[in-house]
């Protein structure tokens, strides 16, 4: 939508007893603007992502005991201006549609024997936060079920890979999730993984994984490191050593630099934690 700048009063705040969402009847807390009109929207300004209209509270409690019968709200005006959603509650409070909540979806051995499986998001298009559900969940909105408020989220799936080589599998995930973010215009998604690209992840065999370097570079300090390393897969991270252990031990990121000189390697490279090259590589990553 366009209003100049001399129709609208933005950056307004509501503390959710205000307005209600058109679109749902939900109440609506945060920031808003008004126009010339009289109307109101979500968000700042005009320009702050999907705008949705707001209006002034239309939903009302209902007596907890009624003589009266459903056809009688049926023909009620203000009930049947009501968006949708709320008719057919006849004895207590309207009811609203629920709010997702954030789900832990575990791979299953199946997925496994397939090296991968199918994760489902959720992004709420006035914050632009995300959380994780369950395929039921994700079909709910993606169906537009009147019982959940699928005019506030744009619902999400990925292909998370699983099984491989601990760096390809990382560079997998992270190529997918960052592909997702530009095509799809989801906003900050790949912060929601936190660099947590291997979560999940399983080795096709018990093995040891060593670099010698232009691999994997120390978290923080960008330093090229070389040595064996491992995968953490609870945290889903990369770490360096041939096996975690309760010794404190750095975090490890993938990226493609240079290889690093047989000669500045360890004289034996059979040790626990390898080494990190001194030698700050970040302009060169890329990453």
């Amino acid at each position: 939508m366009y209003y100049p700048k001399s129709q609208i009063t933005s950056n307004l705040s509501t503390n959710g007893e205000e307005f209600q969402l058109l679109s749902t009847g939900e109440y609506y807390t945060g920031k808003y603007f008004s126009t010339s009109d009289g109307k109101f929207y979500t968000g700042a300004t005009p320009q702050d992502g999907d705008t949705l209209e707001l209006i002034k509270p239309q939903r009302k409690k209902l007596p907890l005991e009624t003589t009266n019968s459903p056809s009688d709200f049926a023909s009620n005006t203000s009930r049947t201006q009501l968006p949708p959603v709320y008719i057919g509650s006849v004895r207590g409070a309207i009811a609203s549609p629920i709010n997702p909540k954030g789900e832990i979806i575990l791979p299953t051995e199946d997925d496994y024997t397939d090296y991968e499986y199918l994760r489902y998001f959720l992004q709420q298009k006035i914050n632009k936060t995300y959380l994780e559900v369950s395929k039921s969940t994700y079909d709910n909105y993606t169906s537009k079920n009147s019982n959940v408020p699928f005019q506030l989220y744009t619902p999400i799936q990925i292909t998370w890979a699983l099984v491989g080589k601990p760096i390809e599998v990382y560079e997998i995930n992270r190529n997918i999730i960052a592909l997702a973010q530009i095509q799809d215009k989801l906003k900050g998604f790949s912060n929601y993984f936190k660099g947590r690209y291997l979560k999940y992840y399983r080795p096709l065999k018990n093995e040891y994984y060593t670099t010698k370097g232009g691999e994997l570079k120390v978290q923080n300090t960008d330093e090229n490191y070389a040595g064996y390393y491992h995968v953490f897969p609870t945290r889903g991270v990369i770490m360096e050593g041939r096996f975690h252990s309760t010794t404190p031990h750095r975090i490890l990121i993938p990226f493609k630099g240079e290889k690093v000189i047989e000669s500045l390697l360890p004289p034996i490279i059979d040790r626990e934690v390898g080494t990190s090259i001194r030698k700050n590589i970040a302009r060169k990553s890329g990453y």
